[in-house]
C-alpha cells in the first residue's frame, strides 16, 4: 500500500499537484485531500472557480482509483456530489 508521502510525490508533477491538492489521509476505505483556495484559482471576489472545484474532485477520484488498485481493496466511486461510496459488486 502506498504512503501519503509516496502518493504526494506521484501527484506533484501531475495536474492535481499543480493545482495544490495535498493528501492528508490515506487508508483502504478513505482518502482525504485538501486544496488551498488560491487567488489564481478564484473568480472575481475571491470565490473558488467552479472548474477548479470540479477538477479537484476529479483529482480525488483518480487518487482513490489509484489507491484502491494498489491496495487491492476494490473499486471506489465518487459521484458528482463529492461523497465517496463503495461500488457494489456485480452479481
Amino acid at each position: 500500500m502506498l504512503s501519503v508521502e509516496s502518493l504526494q510525490q506521484i501527484l506533484k508533477p501531475l495536474f492535481p499537484g499543480l493545482m495544490g491538492v495535498r493528501i492528508v489521509e490515506l487508508a483502504p476505505e478513505r482518502v482525504v485531500a485538501e486544496l488551498a483556495v488560491r487567488l489564481d484559482l478564484c473568480t472575481t471576489g475571491g470565490i473558488l472557480h467552479g472548474v477548479a472545484n470540479n477538477d479537484q474532485v476529479r483529482g480525488r477520484k483518480a487518487v482513490c482509483r489509484h489507491h484502491a488498485n494498489s491496495a487491492r481493496t476494490g473499486r471506489v466511486t465518487i459521484p458528482s456530489s463529492g461523497q465517496p461510496r463503495q461500488a457494489r459488486s456485480a452479481a
